[in-house]
């Protein structure tokens, strides 16, 4: 009885997961606050990590973007630089306040962590690029703004009226 209950159990849970990767929160109106309960669910789980909410980033704040090479292509928060710029350069921002930033923010804080332990002040962008964008802040490509954000799939798009999710 047990093994057929487990059975039932697996095509249950990947009919569940195959309808989540169709479900597009943003549609519903909750997309700052799931955006929210990720973003503190990470803080939660990384209490000596310090998250900045992009209301708060100052103009002397080094934004660093930690994804990947296909995510950045698509774009970046403007003004930020890449993580291998940064580290191309780590010296010159021994003292700088350093706010590192990815998607919601889980590689973002890790790196924020490692930073940390190299004695550098560094935060996590709270939500990362989705916050951001529920912000109304700005993105570019190759220097020219675009409304354009990498996201990891249509469950993830997140992004308000006026921002185009692109995902595989």
């Amino acid at each position: 009885m047990k093994a057929f209950k487990n059975i039932i159990k697996i095509p249950s849970l990947l009919a569940l997961l195959t309808l989540a990767s169709c479900f597009n929160a943003a549609d519903y109106g909750n997309a700052d606050k799931i955006i929210n309960s990720m973003a503190n669910s990470i803080e939660k789980q990384n209490p000596t990590v310090a998250s900045v909410h992009p209301k708060n980033i100052k103009e002397e704040d080094v934004l660093i973007d930690v994804r990947t090479e296909e995510e950045i292509n698509i774009s970046m928060i403007t003004g930020a630089i890449t993580k291998a710029q940064f580290e191309s350069n780590i010296d010159s921002y021994k003292d700088k306040h350093l706010i590192v930033y990815c998607t919601v923010g889980t590689r973002a804080t890790q790196y924020a962590k490692e930073l940390k332990e190299k004695n550098f002040d560094a935060s996590n962008l709270y939500g990362g690029v989705l916050a951001w964008a529920q912000a109304q802040k700005s993105f570019e490509k190759n220097g020219e703004k675009t409304n354009k954000v990498h996201v990891s799939s249509k469950a993830f798009d997140l992004l308000p009226k006026g921002y185009e999710g692109v995902y595989p």
